[in-house]
């Protein structure tokens, strides 16, 4: 213990930058006005400091308490940005105006070899400050728990830095939750590390894709670290499967490592969830360290159109995350479905384009084309607070001029609670009683062929999924027919399939309506079977990688 008392005595950084905006557009600055002490003449309003982008270029800018760009608050998402040269600039805020940063502080019990049940012991009542490193005036405390954990809520999204007594770390808040893992204490000049993880891709679904990125490991500490071996676990029941590239060696101070990994993720039950990872540091002493990472998993996206006469530029704002760009004349952009959550659209007419041009935006839809539009169109706005609202399914048409900028809000229902995959029985077909009297109906001794809607009402494609029915009934048995129709089909999302389709054309082939003898399974009722008798069925629905859905129907039994 004597030697955890001593981590309190100096002071250390531990640092680690993500990508920082400029605090000025090259494009549109203004004209410095200092007060004599170096800060800028423009104040900042405190509700505009933090992240923004141009809506134009994508470039980052950071506002903080001082400014020398001239600007113009429209509201609480869009700035003018004035300019007496050239054409007004806009920025758009590029993440939530508020974030929360987390983590928990651990020690090396000892600097020794240690026993695998006893490597890192927490450390409670150590100070936290958290400050902005483009404006020093941000900035944020806390103080760690008996577990060692500590919370600072309310800081404007930025690049920060971290102290811990003698130690920093540099991280970039850019979501509205930001967990820090673990920041290893230690009081002499040896090894340390600090993790983080980039991913290929922006978003990640639990749609059973292989997502690639790598885990980037760090040595923060003051000494080179010899024969590291490098684990990265988990045990969260959503991970479909996960594999990185083991990469021993030496770590000199200052330098990092990419360990690349392979991962995809299951069906997910909510909109997003936090898979945690558990990194693991071991040198060729045996010293042990360990961090955390998560991993922002989505449930499924939706898609945004667009199609104009010439290229169009803007943001799409993705709540919790970075500015989505748009560049095109005509794009598609997958986003994550987050219910009850609201998505903002501004669109940009270069100024270097010398014409006005129509355009389309559709959300789950495709774009109208741009060139049949003609009237009737959004003649649009610079402000969020009137944007217009676009609903799933919906599209519409705009009139960009020269310079201007259209703002559109993707607001879903909070009440939405979509499954990637739902699957369930929708309706039962007419029975083939050709063992019978043919009637389409099931009577006592008959054997008849029947097949089953199965709907997905999910938003993701159910793939190759084999259906089998069961039932406990003393007067009826149900077998699998010997149709060579069915094989194992995909079920969109938002659509039922039938039975008899698999393998075959759905659009031409339907047996629900008139039964066949090609239908998938075969009932036979017993002659002793009392009138209008009714036995419970039992359907199992199992996609390729094995998720099980459950479901029940009625099958009813004439005299």
């Amino acid at each position: 213990m004597k030697k955890l008392k001593c981590l309190s005595c100096a002071l250390l950084i531990f640092s680690v930058l993500v990508g920082c905006g400029s605090s000025v557009d090259d494009d549109n600055r203004g004209t410095p006005n200092n007060n004599g002490d170096g800060r800028q003449h423009g104040i900042v309003p405190v509700e505009y400091r933090g992240q923004w982008v141009y809506v134009h270029n994508a470039q980052e800018v950071f506002l903080g308490a001082y400014t020398n760009l001239t600007l113009e608050y429209t509201d609480g998402n869009i700035i003018t940005v004035k300019n007496q040269n050239s054409a007004d600039r806009h920025l758009i805020r590029a993440n939530s105006s508020d974030v929360r940063l987390h983590g928990t502080v651990e020690g090396l019990a000892s600097v020794s070899a240690q026993s695998s049940g006893n490597r890192l012991m927490a450390i409670g009542g150590m100070n936290l400050i958290a400050r902005n490193l483009t404006d020093p005036n941000i900035n944020g405390q806390a103080k760690t728990d008996t577990d060692g954990n500590y919370s600072i809520d309310d800081l404007p999204n930025g690049s920060y830095e971290v102290i811990v007594d003698n130690n920093t770390v540099k991280t970039d808040l850019i979501d509205s939750d930001n967990d820090l893992g673990i920041i290893t204490v230690i009081n002499d000049n040896g090894c340390n590390f600090k993790s983080s993880v980039k991913m290929d891709n922006r978003f990640i679904y639990g749609d059973y894709t292989a997502y690639n990125g790598n885990v980037i490991i760090q040595n923060i500490g003051r000494a080179e670290c010899t024969g590291l071996e490098y684990t990265i676990s988990t045990t969260n029941t959503y991970v479909d499967n996960f594999t990185f590239t083991r990469t021993p060696g030496t770590l000199l101070p200052d330098r990092s490592i990419n360990i690349p990994i392979k991962v995809s993720f299951k069906y997910i039950d909510e909109s997003e969830k936090y898979i945690p990872f558990i990194i693991e540091m071991r040198d060729v002493r045996g010293r042990v360290w360990n961090d955390r990472l998560r991993l922002k998993v989505y449930r499924s996206g939706l898609t945004v159109n667009f199609d104009s006469q010439r290229q169009v530029r803007g943001q799409i704002i993705v709540p919790g995350q970075n500015a989505v760009r748009i560049n095109s004349a005509k794009t598609g952009v997958t986003l994550p479905e987050m219910p009850g959550k609201e998505y903002l659209i501004v669109l940009s007419n270069p100024d270097d384009l010398a014409y006005e041009t129509y355009y389309s935006v559709g959300v789950n839809t495709s774009a109208n084309n741009p060139n049949s539009i003609t009237d009737n169109v959004d003649k649009g706005n610079n402000r969020t607070d009137t944007a217009k609202v676009l609903n799933l399914g919906g599209k519409t048409d705009g009139f960009l001029y020269r310079g201007a900028i259209h703002t559109f809000k993707i607001v879903m229902d909070s009440g939405i609670s979509h499954k990637a995959v739902d699957l369930f029985v929708d309706k039962m077909g007419v029975f083939y009683d050709t063992v019978g009297n043919n009637d389409g109906i099931l009577n006592k001794g008959e054997t008849a062929r029947f097949d089953i809607g199965i709907h997905n009402s999910g938003l993701s494609t159910a793939n190759r999924v084999l259906t089998t029915l069961s039932v406990t009934d003393p007067y009826i048995t149900i077998t699998k027919g010997s149709s060579s129709y069915c094989s194992n089909p995909n079920i969109g999302g938002g659509k039922t399939v039938d039975t008899s389709y698999y393998g075959r054309d759905s659009t031409h082939f339907s047996y629900l309506s008139n039964g066949s003898s090609n239908a998938c399974f075969q009932v036979s009722v017993l002659n002793t079977a009392p009138d209008n008798h009714i036995a419970t069925v039992t359907a199992t629905m199992t996609d390729q990688f094995y998720n099980v859905w459950t479901d029940t129907f009625n099958i009813s039994v004439l005299p």
